[in-house]
């Protein structure tokens, strides 16, 4: 007898992100078009869609970057 089985794919949940970071630690960023920098946190601001990270790097350069931009290590 042959019974056809049909399995629905359910797409997990999103992890939540439970690094803590504060204003004035050192981070590395992966910035866009794959260019990874050393910054350092000026302001966490939490939004409606999750936190952000304003950073600061280069010179005078800042950014607003996500949590998942923010590289581990």
């Amino acid at each position: 007898m042959d019974v056809l089985r049909t399995f629905l794919r359910v797409p997990a949940g999103k992890k939540p992100d439970d690094r803590q970071f504060t204003v004035g630690d050192r981070v590395t960023v992966s910035l866009s078009a794959g260019r990874v920098v050393d910054a350092i946190v000026k302001a966490i601001i939490n939004r409606t869609h999750g936190v952000r990270l304003q950073v600061d790097y280069a010179r005078d350069e800042t950014a607003l970057v996500y949590l998942w931009q923010v590289r581990a290590g």
